[in-house]
């Protein structure tokens, strides 16, 4: 629900649980960066990607909700 109001434009939605399952829809050819709300599961999910092998992740640390602060929304 949280992502249908708002999200960074391009972004594509996978739950962060699912993000090893997920993981050959994620490109390892360009950058690819993680976030949620807060940074939190944004950044377990980041580990678990690098861990695997994706050398292009970066986190988004301050989530969606600094990411929106930072834009003044």
């Amino acid at each position: 629900d949280q992502f249908a109001q708002a999200h960074i434009p391009g972004a594509v939605n996978i739950e962060w649980r699912q993000i090893l399952a997920k993981r050959d829809t994620i490109p390892k050819d360009r950058p690819v960066l993680v976030y949620c709300n807060t940074g939190t599961l944004s950044s377990q999910a980041g580990f678990a990607l690098r861990v695997a092998g994706w050398e292009n992740v970066q986190i988004l640390h301050d989530g969606f909700q600094g990411y929106q602060a930072k834009r003044g929304r």
